[in-house]
């Protein structure tokens, strides 16, 4: 006879087995579900074509293969392009008219530019008082931190721009790429860019995915005895979270193989049209994102934990309020929140609050509240940069500091362009005069690329362009507010406006 607490053990078990197959049993069907409604869906996108498919060999991965330096790395650079030439672009008749980066002559072809932006690039002046490595976001290349690294180059900086395995070829090499091949890489080029500082000033500047590597490279040095750690980290849209959707990616591995569900790894297909970024998106991409999120987080909490973080250097973060790519609060939750007096200080770009757009924003949008911006224990500094009022268009910053129960406004002298409601994730290292990504107006501009100008009006569903080219604001119309904080950190010195580009 069963004695009545093992009559209880009994039930409390078998409770928790069959709560446990339900769970498996809700798991599993989500999971079909989940793999059922991608390779429905997919399997509408345009065909797959050999920027979609094809495979380069030459690319750095993550192993005893990898180069042991910098250099080793421009080397397998020169290979990976060499070959990319060789498998992928051709040419075609009425290039000029064919919007296709990989149409030699085409109004999208990288070649037709003095610099290559696709590659990785060091420029070091003639006499140099610090080092700044630039690393760009995911599916984009170098050139969008162009104007960033200049404005080092004009402040005496030597810099170095890597491109990050996976980038600046074909959106396919985005679907074998890791985590890990990124941090190699990182590494590498930090190693360069430590050498060409010396004794003098080591920034590291990250955009997007490009800003977790840079604190992923920065935590990792903190951890380490006797690691040269960075003197000044800048972020800009840092993809410190991202939805918690891009953990479930590696799923689409159980069904892309079969032959109707070949399009399954891919998140979107398009033509490819931007010289310096992938209009196509793997399912891979945002997977070895999140897992970077991830890694990097448990790194922060175990150096927090340690006591290392009192050593991490100041940060200067720049994140619009408006971002559909990143988690946005995380910069502020998952990273300021954490560190130590130091200086940090965070930008924040808010949307448009004239008051005649109320009406137009999600509920969501009308708040500050999840940014908890009146926090009276933070270490750092919070800038707003907001409408003067709702009944202008003026933009001010409205700064507080630690300690600080009030906030001091300084005039910026800019303004919200008409019909422009939002920054967005790809809009902020960018200027306005940007020749490719820019309003169109700068004399600089390429009238036969204006990415960040195009105005098409018409039926839905008609056009072979992302929708993200007709409605995303591609600049920055406050990129004054970048530049002035940016320099500020660099401090004066000696001008180079005129060493070679």
């Amino acid at each position: 006879m069963m004695h009545p607490a093992d009559d209880a053990g009994f039930t409390r078990r078998t409770r928790l087995l069959r709560w446990t197959r339900n769970v498996a049993a809700g798991g599993a069907i989500a999971m079909v579900a989940f793999l059922l409604g991608v390779g429905l869906v997919t399997r509408t996108f345009p065909d797959l074509e050999k920027p979609q498919t094809v495979q380069l060999h030459s690319e750095l991965h993550a192993g005893p293969t990898a180069p042991d330096d910098f250099k080793g790395y421009l080397a397998l650079e020169d290979r990976l392009f060499a070959e990319l030439k060789s498998k992928v672009y051709h040419t075609l008749p009425d290039a000029t008219q064919i919007f296709d980066r990989y149409v030699t002559g085409s109004p999208s072809d990288p070649a037709r530019w003095k610099i290559d932006w696709d590659r990785s690039r060091v420029v070091i002046p003639a006499s140099h008082r610090g080092a700044a490595l630039l690393l760009h976001g995911l599916s984009d290349s170098p050139y969008s931190l162009r104007t960033v690294g200049d404005l080092y180059l004009e402040h005496g900086f030597a810099v170095v721009w890597l491109r990050l395995p996976g980038h600046g070829t074909v959106p396919s090499a985005l679907t074998r790429v890791r985590w890990k091949d990124w941090v190699t890489a990182t590494e590498l080029a930090m190693q360069r860019a430590t050498t060409l500082a010396g004794n003098d000033p080591l920034h590291v500047i990250g955009y997007s995915n490009g800003g977790l590597l840079a604190l992923d490279a920065t935590l990792h040095r903190l951890e380490e005895p006797g690691s040269r750690v960075p003197d000044r980290v800048v972020l800009l849209s840092p993809a410190i979270g991202i939805p918690g959707i891009a953990r479930f990616a590696r799923w689409v591995k159980l069904i892309n193989w079969l032959p109707p569900f070949r399009k399954a790894q891919w998140q979107e297909v398009h033509q490819e049209i931007d010289p310096y970024k992938y209009s196509s998106f793997p399912f891979n991409a945002s997977y070895q994102c999140w897992v970077g999120t991830q890694r990097v987080q448990n790194l922060l909490m175990k150096i927090r934990k340690q006591k290392k973080l009192r050593r991490m250097p100041s940060v200067l973060a720049f994140q619009s309020v408006a971002d559909a790519t990143v988690v946005a609060t995380a910069v502020k939750n998952r990273l300021f929140d954490l560190l130590p007096a130091n200086g940090s200080e965070l930008v924040l770009f808010d949307v448009n609050r004239k008051r005649s757009l109320r009406r137009f924003f999600s509920p969501k949008v009308g708040t500050l509240s999840p940014w908890n911006l009146d926090q009276n224990d933070r270490t750092y500094t919070i800038d707003l940069v907001t409408n003067r009022s709702p009944d202008t268009l003026e933009v001010v910053e409205r700064i507080q500091e630690p300690g600080q129960g009030t906030s001091r406004v300084e005039e910026t002298g800019l303004s919200w362009p008409e019909h422009v409601y939002s920054l967005s994730h790809v809009a902020v290292p960018f200027p306005p005069d940007d020749p490719i990504y820019g309003d169109g107006t700068a004399p600089g501009a390429d009238p036969a690329l204006p990415l960040g100008s195009l105005e098409l009006k018409g039926e839905s569903g008609q056009l072979q362009i992302p929708q993200s080219l007709l409605y995303r604001l591609r600049y920055n119309p406050f990129f004054g507010v970048v530049r002035r904080h940016i320099e500020k950190i660099i401090g004066d010195g000696p001008s180079t406006a005129d060493a070679p580009r």
